[in-house]
């Protein structure tokens, strides 16, 4: 007969102080003290045991440390950008914007430099920036986190829960005459996001002054809201900037009509988040990071008027915050209680921000570079469809004797730009010294005019001495090339330059000649057309031009011929009819060993064997069929790279692999173009990304992941890029080919081994998401540590952080990060906590020679698991066992030890065991057991073989 056991809460006649089951088994057990007597006192509860430190070999590092205590370290992020868990690869990042982190370290990003092929504009209005000036720091006095400040509308920004924001700036100007606009410059600094407004008043009569405008009606129509008396024509648009510590110019595209004799209000806003630390005392005159550029000469002959701050402070009265502004320093402070409406700032007649409104002309557009004989080329064609334009960077001709002094190459007409390029002898005299180039330390300029080296020439030069200037970073138009119509394709075949033109228009081709020691170039007109071109060379050395015609889906060979002057010297042979002619070929390349045709088109790829298409069959390609697919390619190592759709994809014997930067989180919709070009480089590959409307980009892949170099202003196509290599310890050059123009960007293998590597003002890196591995667990975030060199005052870091999801805002931390080797940093108020976080590195230079190198960080969160309770019973064992109604047990003290044993195994039993208890604190826990230790009391040795003990076991509770 099994034994009576009631242990539960509501029965009447406990018989056991509690009891433990497992489906039909239940076992009651009597709790005593160290004597055996029954005590059911005898469980205290205690928690999970926890240690402090892991037991670990080898150097200790932060990972080694237990809950709660979990520093979590970041020591590199080559792994490239897109990723949203942190956990998930430890070398890589969220996302970042003008950062170079390729080699494991975070330094900054390359500085873009520009170039004189750019867009041609016409401006409309123009305030010349010749100074700057930013927002004096409202708060002077000290005011606790339990005040909450909104001030609403405020032009100053406003300031709720300790942070400021919508910092704005604002100009009245009178429009001098009927006219557009398609572009507005300004000069800012300190923020990365800005919201530009214009808007036209009418109604002078109810202006105060005449002169300047109320608060909230610039504020109002910051917000979208305009409002007041007169007020019109308003357009807002919101810009996403790389953010700069130094004053620097940026240009909106931005859209805008006037009307003559008619006023405008101008307003920007700062729209980044700022979080000043409002817990102590600011010293008066402190400044925000927003600035922007001004105007500071009186008299202008526009009114211009600049509605700002000035000084502020706070006064508590006991109920709610009084503010003040001041004037100036020296005037009495005027109280402000109400809406902006309900006082007047001062209109300030010596300071104006400085602007210019205009209008592009004809935009450079899509731009085809290719090199010739040691020389960089650029064809630039318009979006609207007017004839392209050539240029050449640099110089190239032939030089003279130069017998009496072989520190100069005689090189006429080159300007004071070519100090520091280099000078490279591409044939005659002087071609075969086992270093060819030069560095140029002066130049004398004019028709007879020569350049001094760094270095004497070995052989004298004559004038057949062929030389090529490059590195100048400044490019000549060439006219007189004929070209009507964008090109489709550039190759370069040996000294011949085919320029593609589509279908409809004859390919034409140029070469230079010697002209009386000018480089002069010369054109052919062919009879042939082609889309692409693309030269390749068989096995048995055969080299043929290939050309590809898109829409008729077919391509067809030609032998390489030397130039001729007056005939045609390309002669395609019979087409061959690429796959499905419904879809268009995208491009044409040279791939595999030996090198063979290959024919991209929308639907698909293949290869050209025996004057036969083969096409690959992946279904895949097929089934997203684009005009881009296959667009961008190249050959580099033993793969084929190729563009799809938004991506990129690897091919090797049959197997594509989706390589692109859509992969993971990929591109946020507003950044998330299609490669447009490919560029390989030793060690990486550079893609540029072409967003029509959104913001373009080039990243690099480092056969790790990809990084974001460099990113457009919005609405800024980038069409393709072009490697420039330099001779000498100079930095090699990127050439980017934006709508507006052309950029260049250094490019280093190594950047902190080079001179003259010149890095972005500024640049921001987030990273990924930190839950410590315990995504459900809310945790403490003490502070934050940066591992860096290279810090002090003209080059550090701030830290912004974000918890729980990417639409929380970034609050930024007061304290910069200005020393090395490390520095920490604490979150405000010991009130940060959150499931995750995630953290935005942004780094500053002042000297674009240094920047800040960040080696790791780590984040200090305290992480408190659920706490699960646990119990140490202290029981009787006893053959001859009584219940607590006087009962004896039917169960032996070794049937009750067998049966806890295989309790405690989790092999046997892997469930938990469920606990009643008189008690409701303990009464229907899920709990595991593990047996401790039994420690006999007595044993009688007799027939019966009687033993009485005191056992004890660890109850654990279960989840």
């Amino acid at each position: 007969m099994a034994d009576t056991i009631r242990t539960l809460p509501t029965d009447q006649r406990i018989t056991h102080h509690l009891s433990l089951a497992q489906g039909a088994t239940k076992l009651g057990l009597i709790l005593c003290n160290g004597r055996g007597d029954p005590d059911p006192t005898a469980m205290p509860q205690g928690k999970m045991p926890s240690r402090a430190m892991q037991f670990s070999q080898g150097d200790p590092d932060y990972s080694d440390m237990e809950l709660p205590y979990t520093p979590i370290t970041q020591k590199d992020w080559s792994g490239g950008r897109a990723q949203e868990d942190f956990e998930k690869d430890k070398t890589r990042y969220a996302d970042s914007n003008a950062i170079d982190a390729m080699s494991g370290d975070v330094i900054l990003g390359p500085k873009p430099n520009t170039s004189n092929v750019l867009a041609s504009s016409t401006t409309y209005l123009s305030n010349t920036q010749n100074s700057q000036m930013g927002f004096l720091h409202p708060f002077t006095t000290r005011m606790s986190n339990q005040y909450h400040l909104h001030i609403d509308p405020a032009p100053h920004g406003s300031k709720s829960d300790n942070h400021i924001e919508s910092q704005t700036v604002a100009t009245r100007f009178q429009a001098p005459s009927n006219g557009s606009i398609s572009q507005i410059k300004l000069w800012l600094a300190g923020t990365d996001s800005i919201r530009i407004s214009i808007f036209k008043y009418n109604d002078l009569a109810n202006l105060p002054g005449h002169d300047y405008c109320y608060a909230e009606w610039f504020v109002e129509s910051i917000k979208g809201v305009p409002t007041g008396v007169g007020v019109s024509d308003h357009v807002t648009e919101d810009f996403n900037i790389v953010e700069s510590a130094a004053l620097q110019e940026y240009i909106f595209d931005f859209e805008y009509t006037f009307v003559s004799g008619s006023y405008y209000v101008l307003a920007a806003m700062s729209k980044k988040y700022y979080d000043p630390y409002f817990d102590g005392e600011i010293t008066l005159g402190d400044e925000f990071p927003f600035q922007w550029g001004i105007n500071n000469l009186a008299g202008s002959q526009l009114e211009y008027r600049h509605i700002q701050g000035y000084f502020w402070t706070l006064k508590w009265t006991g109920t709610y915050w009084d503010m003040y502004f001041y004037p100036d320093e020296a005037n009495e402070p005027v109280q402000w209680s109400g809406y902006a409406g309900d006082f007047e700032l001062p209109a300030d007649s010596t300071y104006s921000l400085a602007f210019e409104l205009g209008t592009y002309n004809d935009e450079p557009g899509e731009t085809f570079f290719y090199k010739l004989r040691n020389t960089d080329f650029a064809v630039a064609c318009p979006a609207s469809g007017a004839a392209p334009k050539l240029y050449r960077e640099g110089y190239h001709g032939y030089a003279a004797d130069n017998t009496a002094d072989q520190t100069i190459i005689h090189a006429k007409n080159v300007g004071q730009e070519a100090i520091g390029a280099i000078v490279k002898i591409v044939s005659g005299p002087g071609s075969t010294e086992r270093i060819r180039w030069r560095k140029i330390v002066s130049v004398v300029t004019g028709a007879s005019g020569y350049v001094i080296v760094d270095k004497a020439w070995n052989i004298v030069h004559t004038t057949s001495t062929e030389y090529a200037i490059y590195g100048t970073g400044t490019w000549t138009e060439i006219t007189g090339h004929g070209l009507t119509t964008k090109l489709s394709d550039v190759l370069v075949v040996d000294d011949m330059v085919f320029f593609a033109q589509g279908e409809d228009v004859a390919i034409k081709r140029m070469t230079f000649y010697n002209s009386s020691q000018v480089w002069t170039p010369k054109y052919w007109t062919e009879t042939a057309k082609a889309t692409y071109i693309e030269l390749i060379q068989d096995e048995k050395g055969v080299r043929k031009i290939w050309r590809a015609l898109a829409t008729a889906a077919t391509v067809s060979s030609s032998d390489v011929a030397a130039w001729a002057d007056a005939a045609n010297i390309l002669s395609f042979g019979t087409d061959i009819t690429c796959g499905n002619k419904m879809y268009r070929i995208t491009n044409i390349v040279a791939y595999g060993t030996p090198r063979i045709p290959f024919v991209l088109k929308e639907d698909g790829f293949g290869s050209i064997n025996n004057g036969i298409y083969d096409q690959v069959p992946l279904a895949e390609f097929a089934a997203v069929a684009d005009d881009n697919n296959g667009r961008s390619s190249l050959q580099r190592g033993v793969y084929l790279y190729l563009s799809m759709l938004n991506g990129l994809e690897r091919y090797y014997e049959g197997r594509l692999d989706d390589i692109g930067p859509n992969r993971d989180q990929g591109l946020p919709n507003e950044r998330s173009g299609y490669i447009s070009h490919l560029l390989a480089y030793p060690g990486r590959m550079y893609a540029a990304i072409d967003h029509p409307t959104g913001y373009s980009s080039v990243l690099v892949y480092n056969d790790l992941g990809w990084h974001e170099i460099y990113r457009s202003s919005s609405g800024a196509r980038i069409y393709s890029l072009h490697a420039q290599v330099i001779d000498g310890d100079k930095c090699d050059r990127l050439w980017v080919s934006l709508e507006n123009g052309l950029i260049w960007l250094p490019v280093a293998i190594d950047p902190k081994k080079q001179s003259d590597y010149q890095y972005t003002p500024s640049g921001t890196v987030d990273n990924a998401w930190v839950s410590g591995n315990f995504k459900e667990i809310k945790k403490y975030f003490s502070s934050v540590i940066i591992y860096s060199e290279g810090l002090s005052s003209g080059q550090y870091v701030t830290v912004s952080y974000k918890l729980d999801s990417d639409s929380d805002t970034w609050k930024s931390l007061s304290t910069p990060i200005t020393q090395s080797p490390s520095q920490e940093v604490m979150f405000s108020g010991h009130e940060v906590t959150g499931k995750k976080i995630k953290i935005r590195l942004t780094l500053y230079t002042s000297d674009p020679l240094k920047t800040p190198r960040i080696k790791a960080v780590t984040i200090k969160p305290v992480t408190r698991l659920p706490i699960k309770k646990s119990w140490t019973l202290t029981y009787k064992v006893d053959d001859n066992l009584f219940d607590l109604q006087g009962e004896k047990s039917t169960l032996s003290a070794t049937a009750l030890q067998a049966q806890l044993e295989a309790w405690s195994s989790s092999e046997t039993t892997p469930a938990p065991l469920y606990m009643e208890h008189p008690h409701s604190m303990y009464n229907g826990k899920y709990v595991f057991i593990e047996p401790e230790s039994v420690r006999p009391v007595e044993w009688v040795k007799d027939s019966n073989d009687q033993m009485v003990a005191i056992g004890q076991l660890s109850v654990f509770e279960a989840d």
